[in-house]
């Protein structure tokens, strides 16, 4: 123990005394206070103060920590093959649809004297398909309708408009397959790229492009030749793979402009539907 103790004496500069225990703490002795020794501090307070400090360092590290941003995770990149697998495999399971096939830039000859503009209706896979074909016979518009119903085929005349029985090879469009001759088109794409993501029908849908040749639209496109390059675009659903448009660019006939454009357009996939035979059969 130390107490501090001052000397008055008259005429002499008051100077410090320690009070101090020997070391058997038996005897208390006054020795001048020594130079170096510095007054005691109070335990409590140095205590205080360095809980003060390391309070006071962690308020200011926390002010000056920013909260850490959760990364978001990378888009996973879309394979345009694997998406045009995907929509193979859905065509080879297609049961029925609705489709419409518009040639807005030139038209296709189906016979001589008829060219189709036009052509819309609905398929069931397979065995049954019904279709309305707008064409130009002599420079008048005509309706075609032409129909195959459990192997027999119906097609009217282009004048009175009549059905009639006739052999399958009289009609120049064959659906009973289109599942699958939709599939060998995809199938036969090459170069495929992906041309963005957009919205079909309120449909999120994946839009690729690719080349084919005009002979793999041979089941599709009445007389398609072949040779010539064609530029094919398709939008699919990014979900399921289903394919929901495709436009053909480029010359498939010799018949054709080199610029024809022809739009094909899906709907009512797999949906039920009923196909009856004309009226009066």
């Amino acid at each position: 123990m130390v107490l501090e103790l001052k000397k008055r004496t008259k005429g002499v500069v008051p100077g410090p005394f320690v009070l101090s225990w020997s070391k058997d703490k038996r005897a208390l002795a006054v020795c001048p206070r020594h130079p170096r020794i510095r007054p005691s501090v109070n335990p409590g307070q140095t205590v205080g103060a360095l809980l003060f400090a390391v309070l006071l360092a962690v308020a200011l590290s926390a002010c000056s920590q920013q909260p850490t941003a959760t990364p978001m995770p990378s888009p996973t990149p879309v394979d345009p093959k694997a998406e045009l697998r995907r929509t193979v495999e859905r065509l080879l399971e297609l049961a029925s649809v609705s489709f419409v096939l518009e040639q807005t830039v030139g038209t296709t000859v189906l016979s001589p004297g008829i060219e189709m503009n036009r052509a819309y209706g609905t398929v069931i896979v397979p065995g049954k398909f019904d279709v309305t074909v707008e064409a130009q016979v002599a420079n008048l518009y005509v309706e075609l309708g032409m129909a195959s119903i459990d192997g027999v085929s119906y097609m009217t005349n282009p004048i009175t408009g009549q059905w009639a029985v006739v052999p399958a090879e009289s009609i120049p469009i064959n659906l009973l397959t289109i599942g699958s001759t939709l599939a060998g088109v995809v199938e036969a794409v090459q170069s495929p790229e992906l041309l963005g993501k957009s919205a079909l029908d309120d449909v999120d849908v994946y839009h690729i492009r690719g080349s084919i040749l005009s002979e793999d639209l041979l089941e599709l496109v009445p007389g398609a030749d072949e040779s010539y390059p064609v530029m094919l675009e398709m939008w699919m659903e990014q979900q399921s793979g289903t394919l929901r448009k495709a436009t053909i660019t480029g010359r498939v006939t010799d018949d054709d402009v080199p610029d024809a454009l022809r739009v094909l357009t899906l709907d009512n996939i797999n949906q039920p539907a009923t196909i009856e035979p004309p009226p009066g059969f």
